[in-house]
């Protein structure tokens, strides 16, 4: 047995997925897989759709070969760009309408931040 990360491994499982033709539109992780630039490259190449989650100071493309640290362009998004959405119903049932829109920075602690809803709508 050879030693293998986490993304090597999750690889491997979509592979045999795949190839036992089991049902999925797409695959999601977190950042240890995010952070992870091979799989996310064989993921696009294979056409598979995905949503991993990647660290603060991940760089994304900022056109004209810049990038920016995801956690900046994710500020810069106006309220307009976020929305609320619903993964249904957990263990306990349907929730109240979806998770809370955050941006990073955002600070639950503290009122009005976090929850995607002003202080003063609470």
């Amino acid at each position: 047995m050879t030693f293998a990360t986490k993304p090597q491994l999750a690889r491997r499982m979509i592979e045999r997925a795949a190839g036992a033709a089991v049902p999925f539109a797409w695959v999601a992780g977190d950042e240890v897989y995010g952070g992870n630039g091979p799989l996310r490259t064989w993921l696009e190449t294979q056409r598979i759709a995905y949503v991993l989650a990647v660290a603060c100071d991940h760089r994304v493309p900022a056109g004209a070969g810049r990038t920016i640290r995801a956690d900046h362009l994710a500020v810069r998004l106006p309220g307009k760009a976020w929305q609320r959405l619903s993964a249904g119903a957990g263990a306990k049932g349907a929730g109240p309408g979806g998770a809370p829109a955050r941006r990073p920075g955002d600070r639950p602690d503290r009122p009005g931040s976090g929850s995607g809803v002003p202080a003063r709508a609470r």
